[in-house]
């Protein structure tokens, strides 16, 4: 059996490991546009201010899986569904008899007039916090546009090398779809102790520049903010051009079924660009959230070696971040839309806050800041839908421990109570 893999990340090696595992005599190839082995894309950002940083982006948990064919620098530009051969630059074909899309996802860039050119940074790959920490050096100023995971990431990062930083954000919040204003708050705080000029509830409405040089940056309310280059930051969009051009089913993601299998019969899709189903809410979601993208290339792997596993879903948020030394837990539905409903317990005590969503005797969402112990098991009570009327006390008081009902929970609630 040839099974070829298009993407070197957490989906694409998760289904590696997961085909190996079944499979020891089937041939697994990996294809990576990039030059690198695989790494931890969350740490980043830390490369633009710590080059030990470096260490822990290559880390174990990502060594390739035994006897697995990994080729770097190799982009794949065409899929011949009939033929069942994926074409790469240059018209070299590699046959498969099963195929992962695993071709993650790519920065969103907003139109903003002047944004174009040199002086202007995504943040998503190794190459791209290279060149932000190389404009860096002898730079004084720089603006961030977007106030979300990565953007409050590059701009610490930029304060560690001494620069005046600003964030600009549309939203009036941090970090707006795993934060409430409480946790935003406790946030906006933070960075501000850091030095980090913050502009929420604004836009960014042109890009300055001398000749080819950036400048500044132009607010929608006419405020100016001088900056030597931009950090965009607000959001990806999933790379699905390839399966759009193979004539495999699309929406937003890469349209999946409960096995991660597209429209086409042995093509499966996982990871940043996949399309699957919310584990609370049943709707559908792309999600670019690195433990759903594991979670998915285990299961497409599997399934792609004579398994039966079924996806059970995504989580749209499942997120774990520190800033400025505190740290954070978003999971499930944490801005409930009000009517439906949702009952919200919240409780913030100094610079600690937690906050549970209810609905149907269910634990739907959880929010931690601060203090975030037992979070795994808050997170496995979501995952698995569990009744949890008689704890609802203990949970709201923050007294929960295992014991009481990991009896009573499915076994898969083992796999995610740590």
């Amino acid at each position: 059996m040839r099974y070829l893999i298009v993407g070197n990340g957490a989906a694409g090696n998760a289904a590696a490991g997961a085909i190996r595992r079944r499979d020891t005599r089937g041939q697994v190839t990996i294809l990576s546009d990039e030059p690198y082995p695989a790494y931890y894309r969350p740490l980043i950002p830390s490369l633009i201010h710590d080059g030990a940083g470096r260490e822990a982006l290559f880390r174990d948990e990502l060594t390739t899986p035994p006897e697995v064919e990994v080729r770097l620098g190799t982009r794949v530009t065409a899929i011949d569904v009939p033929g069942k051969t994926a074409i790469l630059e240059g018209n070299e074909r590699i046959a498969y008899d099963r195929l992962l899309i695993a071709t993650g996802a790519s920065p969103a860039r907003p139109f903003i007039p002047g944004l174009e050119g040199d002086g202007a940074f995504t943040l998503r790959r190794i190459d791209d916090a290279k060149g932000i920490a190389a404009s860096a050096s002898g730079a004084k100023s720089a603006t961030v546009i977007g106030g979300g995971r990565i953007g409050t990431k590059a701009a610490l990062a930029l304060r560690h090398v001494g620069l005046s930083v600003a964030i600009v954000e549309l939203l009036p919040r941090l970090v707006p779809l795993q934060f409430d204003e409480t946790a935003s708050a406790i946030f906006e705080a933070a960075l501000q102790g850091e030095g980090i000029a913050l502009y929420l509830g604004r836009n960014v409405r042109e890009i300055a520049r001398e000749g080819t040089r950036v400048i500044a940056a132009l607010l929608d309310n006419g405020q100016r903010l001088p900056a030597d280059f931009i950090v965009v930051a607000v959001g990806v969009t999933p790379n699905v051009a390839l399966a759009r051009k193979a004539g495999i089913g699309l929406n937003r993601g890469i349209l999946t079924d409960s096995h991660l299998e597209t429209s086409i019969p042995g093509i499966y899709a996982a990871g940043d660009c996949a399309e699957t189903r919310e584990v609370v809410t049943g709707e559908p979601v792309v999600s670019g959230i690195w433990t759903n993208a594991v979670t998915m290339g285990g299961c497409a792997g599997e399934n792609m070696a004579g398994g039966d596993r079924t996806y059970v879903g995504a989580f749209g948020i499942l997120n774990a971040l520190e800033l400025a030394g505190i740290p954070a837990i978003s999971v499930g539905v944490v801005n409930p839309p009000p009517g439906q409903g949702y009952e919200v317990e919240a409780i913030r005590r100094g610079g600690s806050y937690r906050k549970l969503v209810f609905r149907d005797h269910s634990l739907v969402g959880a929010l931690f800041v601060g203090e975030v112990e037992r979070a795994g098991v808050y997170t496995t009570l979501i995952r698995e839908h569990a009744d949890v009327a008689a704890f609802r006390e203990a949970m709201v008081a923050g007294r929960l421990t295992y014991a009481p009902f990991l009896k009573e929970l499915p076994l898969t609630t083992t796999a995610y109570a740590s």
